[in-house]
């Protein structure tokens, strides 16, 4: 069963800090990926106008962007923040991932995350899979596989496909540096198409060619470098330049031959960082203080890169100098090594000035084209800043440790010929423009990035900046604490602020919150602060403060506050209950303290340690508390006892953190408490990061679920009250909707005061549609929230991505970031809309509401993002009907609002995926989605994706496997091959197998829903295809065997006899008139069942057989039965009459007519038949009295012919002949033909015979 949880973010900080850049990329012309020092990763989108584009009021901006022409502070907006690894990130690039083109990132500790461009939400993660610390990646020309390497001499190929490591080998003797890919194939005609350059801290270069089935062996090529440690390299466009670039210097080689081009020292005192080629000629170098240096190569010959199959790895001496002395010396040119220090002497003062740009006269080739400078304020001006920098055609990016991001825009530098110069486009929010100068000569550097907007703004709270916030949960109160001192308690969504109330905390800043679980009996919230205290308070009436306790056991500021997690294999032991009573807190004097909440008192202080805390554990039974420094050292104190056992280093402190349990909760949207909570509140915080995210995940089956339940408590409760009420004397029947009813207010009343109510307001469209929001303030009673929360994403592994609202209103921004959010908040809406339409108050506006939500929604939100239909079809059987009913609403709505083309497209990749074999999740849902996209759209379906689906549906059909979400597939196959089963028919191999498939199903037990949609999928494959339906079930009573134990062989078992009859029944009754040419055959079968020559069949089958013989006998006219003498008559259609001994289950004798029977019916002595033929206008009655032995037959014979007038009705349907017309006996001698179409003196004939 899918999650149906929405995740919503609360920014605290007016002043939000990225943290310090450790990773940046540059995605096509309008994104920037930054990863950080605390393990988080933003996106940024970059828009801006060229100036064509100026003149024609055209914008090259990212699809992201939701504003109209940015202004220079909006140039750059952040886009999302996203929350995946627990330590720095180190590499970020761009990747194929299941078809689209993803962000892949890395942090320290060999977690691999793979992130979505759309809207930022994690894809997949590979938890601590690398071997090495990275420091470099490189993604192979395949895109499914990615290079890494760090402080290790081998480099590890992970697989994208499977998100494992494919395999490792050792590619140096020294420490890998840096790596580079490229694909050959391009340009020497497929000969090599995976090559992978490695640089080693010993100044090796090695070409290894990377097959992508397969390991890697031997280097193609070697070159050993003149310089050591490298620190990036890379490839031109044409593969005939390799940029190397170290420390001081960066150098061009022939990448064929190892010829040194050019070699440029840096100008800058921290050196060089990084490099890449712009063009074929044209490359930006990057030093450590964020400057960037553009540089035009001279024309100089050179041979691409290529091998042949059998190259060879060159030797590697031991000795540098005999390896360099003779074939670089040979290669040298003078001509072109330029060794001279650029720019000029006194390029370090201008670059500290305020001018931003540097263009010096001289063109010589040495000489930078186009300085870019990092110069951000007069503060930072002469503060040394190590910088991350990266690429991408003409936008360049640096990132700094101080959490600032530049960027330079450059125009048309894929048309300039070599030596010219690039001609920046570029806006800087510090610098003026020059009299004299043309707009596109000014700098582009943005110093600093606006973070997104503080919620506590948007309630008009006096204090600037938020240090620290909790949310009690069960209340759905939220109290921000703040840097002066001072905290505030609200209650969400829709905060009074005339109410709030300020409650002076600590002298200095309030650095943690922490809620207690109290229960329904109170609300308590413990304060950290920068004063060493820590407060306990109790919160009054939900908006005000009353201090219970301090305590004064640090001699630091409080960095946490946390109450402990008992890991969920120790919650049944009769010790842990205990630990709800307690909470820790970790101070920066290097201590921890345990705290009693009942007994109100510090139970122990643990410490000084060694260094900071950085991590806490505990081993729960053998009462160990682990605590690490960030020295590397582990020290292991007795919890009960405060006693120090011992401090371990190295491997011993390693392995006793693996083998321990964390003692906090860690923030991940990946709790089990998401499930078991209707509301689950976290705060992601950190020293790297201090302003606080306040997180909300609100799980919707649970609301739901309360909501309903709370609904009918509180219904009981006015009932009793209302009935009460009306038996004394102040009451009358007039104040009430009906007697002992509950009033209308009452109802709302009860509604309002439930917070799973309540939070209905975060789902709502406000601001979309003025007279909706004025329709759900009468209606429903609800006000916009205050403050508008962010809206987040929990993807893999619980990864949380926090989306930057841009849009106004903001609450429209949901639909517009990606189809997958649309599709959480459309679906979530719509479910609790449809709950509350089962109460009377709400039906009229709910169902404007759902109406809205399904089908106008995407009409009034510009840039409307249709929701993902693969994520609504993981709740296409989805155990709440609210849920499941709405998924299917808005799959429905939003399937026929796609673009035909759109929709065509979305079928192939899907049925792409599925051809591609992965056995997984998005196998499963992507055979929903083509199976309903398939049923309703046939013409879109190609043969070969007809032959897909049915495999894969027939394939979850015959899945017995009862565990997890197996039964829900299972049934949601039985589901769709029954409503598209004549589209799947021409596919399916053997339909009898899959016709008696659905029909045992239907006998199972367990689970019993299953039984029932697989009896709806048979009833819709009998309408369809009657014969075949039929025969199919027929085939288990005709070929019922007779064995001399008059038992049933495996192959025939009396259950499914039985119930094969009432399936038959079942199928009269639903649709009579497509089984009318189908009776003789459906006669046979149910005469057979009372075979008395087969006792058990007869014997199981006798009490469904009666059932479907009343059925028959009712909705066909030509079908009569004579209970006395057991006789069974069936008129054809070619005329004859066949009538069944069923004592004996034979045919008894058959009568021949010329045309087709429309009615008959045995007289009340059985001794007479009496027929009718609307095409012959003729009724007929026979005699049918046999022999008085019954032992000879003798025909019977036709008594009577009466004419009947002619019909005024030519041409009546199949169904008015069923319906409309009948024979009926008034006693022995009198014979009535009732044809209900004519006029009152025709309608009704009688005849004496």
């Amino acid at each position: 069963m899918a999650d149906l949880v929405v995740p919503l973010a609360f920014w605290e900080g007016a002043n939000t800090q990225i943290g310090a850049v450790t990773a940046l990329h540059v995605h096509k012309k309008s994104l920037i990926v930054g990863g950080t020092s605390s393990g988080r990763l933003y996106l940024w989108s970059i828009s801006y106008h060229s100036d064509t584009q100026k003149d024609n009021n055209k914008t090259d901006r990212p699809t992201s962007a939701q504003d109209s022409t940015p202004n220079e502070d909006e140039r750059i907006n952040m886009v999302c923040a996203m929350l995946g690894h627990n330590s720095a990130i180190t590499s970020i690039k761009s990747a194929l991932y299941e078809g689209e083109e993803s962000i892949i990132s890395v942090s320290s500790d060999g977690t691999i995350c793979v992130w979505s461009f759309a809207d930022g939400g994690c894809l997949n993660v590979a938890e601590r899979v690398l071997k090495c610390k990275p420091t470099s990646m490189s993604v192979l020309p395949s895109n499914h596989q990615v290079a890494f390497a760090g402080n290790r001499t081998f480099i590890e190929i992970f697989s994208l496909k499977t998100m494992t490591i494919s395999y490792t080998f050792a590619a140096h003797q020294h420490w890998i540096n840096c790596l580079f890919t490229c694909d050959l194939s391009r340009a020497n005609s497929g000969i090599m198409s995976q090559l992978l350059i490695s640089g080693g801290s010993d100044g090796v270069v090695q070409f290894w060619s990377i097959p992508t089935e397969g390991e890697c062996d031997t280097p193609l090529q070697t070159l050993c470098l003149d310089y050591n440690e490298p620190l990036s390299l890379t490839l031109d466009g044409s593969n005939r330049f390799l940029l190397v670039v170290f420390s001081e210097q960066w150098v061009v080689y022939t990448a064929k031959a190892g010829k040194e081009v050019l070699t440029i020292k840096c100008p800058d005192i921290g050196g060089w960082r990084s490099g890449s080629f712009i063009n074929h000629y044209s490359l930006v170098v990057w030093s450590k203080e964020g400057n960037g240096y553009v540089y035009n190569l001279p024309t100089v010959p050179a041979v691409p890169l290529s091998f042949q199959a059998n190259s060879s790895s060159s030797s590697i001496d031991k000795d540098r100098e005999s390896r360099n002395s003779n074939s670089f010396e040979k290669n040298r040119q003078d001509d072109l090594v330029i060794q001279k220090h650029a720019p000029p002497s006194n390029f370090r003062s201008a670059l500290l000035s305020k001018l931003n740009i540097i263009e010096p006269s001289s063109t010589d080739a040495n000489t930078p084209s186009y300085v870019c400078t990092n110069t951000s304020s007069e503060e930072d001006s002469n503060i040394f800043i190590e910088s991350i920098a990266a690429t991408n055609g003409n936008l360049f990016a640096t990132g700094t440790e101080m959490g600032r991001i530049s960027v330079w825009i450059t125009t048309g530098t894929d048309k300039l010929p070599p030596a010219s110069r690039i001609a920046p486009w570029a806006v800087s929010r510090i610098a003026k423009k020059n009299e004299g100068r043309d707009e596109w000569t000014r700098p582009f550097a943005i110093h600093g990035l606006p973070p997104p907007k503080s919620h506590s703004k948007n309630l008009n709270i006096a204090p600037p900046n938020a240090t620290a916030s909790t949310i009690v949960e069960d209340h759905l109160l939220l109290v921000i604490g703040f840097e002066d001192g001072n905290m505030v308690v609200t209650a969400l969504p829709t905060v009074d602020t005339t109410k709030l109330r300020y409650q002076t905390a600590h002298k200095g800043a309030v650095t943690s919150l922490l809620s207690l679980p109290m229960g329904s009996r109170e609300v308590r919230v413990v304060s950290g602060g920068d004063d060493f205290e820590i407060n306990v308070w109790s919160i009054k009436e939900r908006s005000s403060f009353h201090l219970l306790y301090k305590f004064h056991n640090h001699f630091g500021p409080i960095v946490s506050l946390f109450t402990p997690e008992v890991p969920a294999a120790y919650r049944n032991l009769a010790s842990s209950s205990r630990w709800k009573d307690y909470f820790f807190s970790i101070s920066k004097d290097k201590t921890i303290a345990l705290f009693s909440v009942p007994n109100n008192n510090c139970q122990h202080v643990y410490g000084v340690h060694s260094s900071f805390i950085t991590n806490v554990k505990w081993q729960i039974v053998q009462d160990y508390l682990i605590v690490e420094c960030d020295d590397g050292s582990v020290s292991i104190w007795e919890m009960s006892t405060g006693r120090l056992e011992a401090t371990v280093h190295g491997e011993t402190a390693r392995e006793i953190l693996e083998c321990s349990d964390n003692l906090r909760m860690e923030p991940s949207g990946d709790s089990v408490d998401l499930l078991n909570k209707s509301v689950h509140a976290f705060t992601i915080q950190s020293q790297q990061d201090p302003s606080p995210i306040q997180l909300v995940f609100l799980n919707i089956r649970k609301l739901l679920n309360d909501f309903e339940r709370s609904m009918k408590k509180s219904r009981r409760t006015l009932s009793i009250s209302s009935s009460n009420s009306f038996n004394g004397e102040k009451n009358t029947p007039d104040n009430l909707e009906t007697m002992g009813g509950v009033q209308s207010a009452d109802i709302t009343a009860a509604a309002l005061s439930c917070t799973s109510f309540s939070v209905f307001s975060w789902f709502l469209p406000w601001g979309i549609e003025s007279s909706l929001d004025e329709l759900t303030k009468r209606e429903l009673r609800l006000s916009p929230p205050n403050p508008e929360p962010s809206f987040a994403l929990r993807g893999a592994g619980g990864r949380i991505t926090v989306l930057v609202s841009r849009s106004t209103p903001s609450g429209s921004d949901r639909w517009c970031r990606s189809e997958r959010l649309s599709a959480l908040h459309t679906l979530s809406a719509a479910s609790y809309t449809k709950q509350l339409m089962s109460f009377e108050p709400f039906q009229v506006s709910t169902s404007q509401l759902l109406t809205y939500y399904c089908a106008l929604l995407a009409d009034h939100i510009p840039n409307y993002s249709i929701p993902s239909l693969p994520f609504l079809a993981k709740f296409w059987r989805d155990p709440y009907d609210d849920v499941m009913q709405a998924a299917r609403s808005i799959f429905i709505s939003a399937a026929d609002n796609m673009k035909v083309e759109a929709r065509e497209g979305l079928i192939r990749s899907t049925a792409s995926m599925i051809q591609q074999g992965r056995e997984d999740d998005h196998r499963f849902v992507s055979v929903i989605v083509l199976a309903v996209l398939g049923s309703r759209y046939p013409d879109a379906l190609q043969k070969g994706t007809g032959v897909t689906i049915t495999n894969e549906l027939v394939r979850l059909l015959n899945n017995e496997d009862r565990v997890g979400d197996n039964v829900a597939l299972r049934i949601a196959a039985s589901e769709l091959i029954g409503k598209g089963f004549l589209i799947w028919k021409p596919y399916i191999r053997d339909v009898d197998a899959i016709v008696k498939q659905l029909f045992s199903m239907t006998m199972l037990v367990d689970p019993p829903y299953l039984a029932t949609v697989s009896h709806q999928a048979l009833m819709l494959i009998g309408v369809a295809d009657p014969k075949m339906f039929i025969n199919s079930l027929g085939a288990f009573i005709t070929e019922a065997s007779i064995d001399s134990m008059n038992r049933p062989s495996y192959n025939n078992n009396a259950s499914h006899h039985s119930q094969a009859i009432n399936c038959l029944g079942n199928l009269i009754r639903q649709d009579p008139v497509s089984l009318v040419a189908l009776l003789p055959r459906l006669i046979e079968i149910i005469v057979k069942s009372l075979d008395p020559h087969i006792p058990y069949l007869r014997d199981n089958c006798v009490n469904a057989t009666t059932g479907v013989l009343h059925i028959l006998v009712k909705k066909y006219p030509m079908v009569s039965f004579h209970n006395d003498t057991q006789r069974l008559a069936l008129g054809s259609r070619e005329g004859g009459i066949v009538v069944y001994d069923l004592k004996t289950a034979t045919k008894y004798y058959t009568l021949v007519g010329d045309h087709g029977v429309t009615a008959l019916n045995f007289s009340p002595n059985g001794k007479c038949l009496a027929s009718y033929s609307i095409a012959e206008n003729l009724l007929r009655v026979w005699t049918t009295q046999t022999h008085f032995l019954s032992i000879l037959h003798s025909n019977p014979t036709v008594q009577h012919r009466i004419t009947i007038p002619e019909t005024k009705q030519k041409h009546l349907s199949p169904l008015n002949l069923l319906d409309q017309v009948e024979v009926r006996w008034q006693g022995e001698r009198t014979v009535q033909l009732i044809r209900q179409w004519e006029s009152p003196t025709l309608a009704v004939l009688s005849y004496k015979i």
